[in-house]
């Protein structure tokens, strides 16, 4: 992967064919693989007032986000927090800091 792109990783928190714990063990795996630091730690993100997940970052080139709520198929089971989602992801991928709320 090359720095100047960006890839993000997401889970709902309710996934069962995938259960978000998986998902942090293959994105664990992958951070050490690539030797990449945390730039921003595990912490929540907002859809208005309402906590709608969990975010942490890795460099400059991943991004991993739980949905809260979400099951197989994030945007089918959670719309909205999938819209937040995608555009905390654009503003990880133009280089700014990730925001808590929109």
């Amino acid at each position: 992967m090359k720095s100047s792109s960006g890839s993000q990783t997401e889970s709902g928190d309710q996934e069962s064919v995938v259960p978000l714990t998986g998902t942090r063990t293959m994105v664990n795996g992958l951070v050490k693989g690539l030797r990449l630091n945390t730039t921003v730690p595990y912490r929540t993100w907002f859809q208005g007032k309402q906590v709608a997940g969990w975010t942490q970052v890795y460099g400059d080139i991943l991004s991993f986000a739980a949905i809260r709520g979400a099951s197989h198929g994030v945007p089918f089971s959670q719309p909205k927090r999938s819209i937040v989602l995608f555009k905390l992801f654009n503003a990880f991928l133009e280089g700014k800091q990730l925001p808590q709320a929109l």
